[in-house]
């Protein structure tokens, strides 16, 4: 993560500087490394259940591994402007949660609360939201300016400015990443919503 972080920051401060070619390829590193630390927690879980070597602690680290993963790469985006802060705000609410139903569960009954089918389909939508969000900033850096992004990220009126056929695709790239990107919020609480019901009676108390 600190890798894929500097690389971002990196992009974006030559990007303030007009250098585009290092700007656009210090962010597609910081785009392999995150596709690389977001393969090897699928790698991870696939060698664990083809070899059946699955633990109690695997299956508690696992899903603290993928928030750090997804909350610190959201948190960079919403830094350097691309999506709302409620997006990692809504997603950690729901994150706290869910940790804090396991650990119940686990003092109550001794029971470890893995992930279910949605809660994995949360993980991959957000991670691909992700991507998403990257490829936005190695396309923005290619193609405009911080000027362009800034005007586009702070709701400038686009009537006001004169459109280059680039500049608007940026404008579409922006509000298709925004959209993803609530997306995977609602399926992070209905997923959510998925473990409170499944695991309510673990959670009882006599």
């Amino acid at each position: 993560m600190p890798f894929v972080l500097g690389f971002a920051y990196l992009a974006n401060s030559l990007g303030m500087k007009e250098q585009r070619i290092g700007a656009v390829l210090s962010m597609v590193i910081a785009l392999l490394l995150f596709a690389l630390a977001s393969f090897s927690d699928f790698l991870d879980g696939h060698i664990a259940r083809k070899y059946n070597i699955v633990s109690n602690f695997g299956k508690f680290i696992d899903p603290i591994a993928d928030k750090l993963l997804i909350l610190a790469t959201m948190i960079l985006f919403v830094e350097l402007g691309y999506i709302s802060a409620w997006v990692p705000i809504i997603t950690l609410f729901r994150d706290l949660i869910v940790t804090g139903m396991r650990l119940i569960a686990v003092e109550s009954s001794g029971k470890v609360i893995a992930a279910n089918f949605w809660g994995k389909i949360k993980t991959v939508s957000q991670i691909a939201a992700l991507l998403v969000c990257f490829a936005y900033g190695i396309y923005s850096f290619a193609v405009g300016s911080v000027g362009d992004m800034i005007t586009i990220q702070h709701g400038f009126q686009l009537a006001d400015v004169e459109l280059s056929s680039a500049y608007a695709a940026l404008h579409n790239f922006y509000f298709m990443m925004n959209s993803l990107a609530w997306v995977t919020v609602a399926i992070a609480l209905f997923s959510g919503l998925t473990y409170w019901l499944s695991n309510r009676k673990l959670l009882t108390v006599a």
